[in-house]
């Protein structure tokens, strides 16, 4: 479909803009670096952030994140697990990722059912981003779609209608990339209505075309409307406001799918090496710690490896920063001579 073609180019384009940021960079690299050699007496820290820029490893650990877009800097390239394994260090929660998925603005979409490939219904659609990703890969595999109707998707346009105006800011300020937040909420809103998405007359039409299960999408839209038009209780518990009955025809899936091109989820590693807590030093894969190893932040397994919220790895860096540059520093100065 034209659609899978555009979500193809996308992703090939993607994939050359990566490859040749990585070749510039290794030139400069080449042109201007130089080795330091730095001899450590009381013990190391490891602070180099996560490994979303690692593509091996997001490949081998990240499964259904592997082809998100990578939330975090270039230094997020796996340095970290790398130089921690070559001493015998353990790793854990490589499994964990947190990928914003937030489904809105426009307000209206959340008023839609979001399902799996099977046509059930994954959670609560007005969830915080990184907990719809969650809930989008333990039920979906890491594929879902937000239904809505035509109704919805003519508030989505008013919704959008009355956010804020990029017209209104200075051209600078919008070239410099300071209003990269206002672009990206106004693309993917009009991406997600106007190409992002299958239409079609009915339910089972749509979900042939979007590849959804028509028997179970069915069922669950006359769950969800039956529940709207009788006053009941949601059963995701969503906030009555934002229940509505699917009842207008055309109807619309949108692909919010973890890995969607054209709908990205920037995402961040939530794993790293495992240590012990109030010091931060690393252990080993018997639970022993590496003499004179430390790690913190996103290097190291921590605060935020379960679950996480904007800002918590902030939080984490600092946290567990301290403790392992205390340690690493009461180590240097008991150290013999």
């Amino acid at each position: 479909s034209s659609l899978e073609q555009a979500a193809a180019a996308a992703a090939q384009t993607r994939t050359s803009a990566a490859d040749r940021a990585r070749q510039k960079l290794a030139e400069f690299e080449a042109r201007h670096g130089r080795t330091v050699r730095v001899r450590a007496t009381g013990g190391v820290v490891l602070s180099s952030g996560g490994y979303v820029f690692a593509r091996e490893l997001m490949q081998r650990y990240g499964g259904p994140y592997a082809d998100t877009a990578p939330l975090g800097t270039i230094g997020d390239d796996g340095a970290a697990l790398r130089l921690g394994e070559a001493v015998g260090a353990a790793t854990g929660q490589l499994d964990r990722y947190a990928a914003s998925r937030f489904i809105c603005p426009p307000d209206a979409f959340v008023c839609g059912v979001l399902v799996n490939s099977r046509g059930e219904r994954i959670c609560d659609e007005t969830l915080y981003g990184a907990t719809l990703s969650a809930n989008i890969v333990e039920s979906g595999g890491g594929t879902a779609y937000l239904v809505i109707d035509h109704d919805l998707w003519l508030q989505a346009k008013e919704d959008m209608r009355h956010d804020e105006r990029l017209r209104t800011k200075p051209p600078w300020r919008v070239l410099s990339g300071r209003e990269n937040h206002v672009v990206f909420r106004k693309g993917t809103a009009w991406l997600n209505r106007w190409v992002n998405r299958s239409k079609a007359r009915t339910l089972r039409k749509l979900a042939r075309r979007a590849d959804i299960d028509a028997a179970g999408l069915e069922a669950t839209v006359a769950r969800y409307n039956a529940d709207a038009a009788g006053g009941a209780r949601d059963a995701e518990g969503k906030d009555p406001k934002y229940v509505r009955a699917l009842t207008s025809p055309p109807y619309y899936a949108i692909d919010v799918s973890v890995g969607s091109v054209l709908f990205p989820a920037p995402c961040l590693t939530l794993g790293g090496l495992r240590v012990e807590g109030r010091a931060g030093a690393v252990r080993d894969a018997d639970g022993s710690t590496v003499p004179g190893l430390y790690a913190a932040g996103r290097a190291a397994v921590g605060i935020s490896s379960r679950s996480y919220v904007s800002g918590l790895s902030t939080a984490d860096c600092v946290f567990s920063g301290r403790n392992a540059g205390r340690a690493a520093a009461t180590a240097a100065a008991t150290a013999p001579a």
